[in-house]
């Protein structure tokens, strides 16, 4: 399965990409998929890697060609 998410520039920095981060994965645990999950992002994209490290554990990173890809495990949000 795959997944993207997109905010809008005027709705970033306000936690939306995180919350929305949270359902996906909250929604694919539901659903069977508890193992980890893999990211492909512009390997320059501070914003994703900041967000990933709100939900997650980056558990490896390979770049190619500019593109990252990271494998993470969610963590649950603790308030």
């Amino acid at each position: 399965m795959e997944v993207a998410l997109v905010v809008r520039d005027e709705w970033q920095q306000q936690g939306v990409g995180t919350a929305l981060a949270r359902r996906v994965l909250q929604a694919a645990e539901d659903r069977g998929f508890l193992h980890r999950f893999i990211v492909h992002v512009m390997s320059n994209n501070v914003a994703i890697r900041k967000l990933l490290r709100n939900v997650g554990d980056i558990v490896s990173a390979k770049i190619s060609g500019g593109i990252a890809e990271l494998a993470f495990v969610h963590r649950a949000h603790k308030p």
